[in-house]
């Protein structure tokens, strides 16, 4: 078995559900993903140490997301707002996103 899943004591985050969860860092998420630990069409992110599985994208969720993109209003920010779409934002040494869209202001 891995190193990162013999961990003895765990540290716990409080799940919605009010079940006690193993509360993870951002470099175990990273080497979980490394492990295959995730499949290719799971979406996870790490909020606060807690492992949150999110809906899959569907063909609407990506409709709106091209139309806002290409919207009047993205189009015309400045030139010195970035815009980066769909990466991994590490927020926290316990916080990994996936945003649709990213601003750098």
């Amino acid at each position: 078995m891995h190193e990162i899943l013999q961990r003895k004591i765990l540290p716990t985050t409080q799940a919605a559900a009010g079940v006690p969860l193993p509360r993870w860092t951002l470099a175990e998420f990273e080497r979980l993903a490394e492990l295959g630990f995730f499949a290719d069409e799971d979406h996870v992110e790490l909020i606060g140490g807690e492992l949150v599985p999110l809906a899959p994208k569907t063909v609407r969720h990506e409709t709106v997301r091209g139309e806002l993109l290409n919207s009047r209003e993205m189009r015309g920010l400045p030139t010195d707002v970035g815009v980066a779409v769909a990466l991994g934002w590490r927020l926290s040494e316990d916080t990994y996103l996936e945003p649709d869209f990213l601003a750098d202001l």
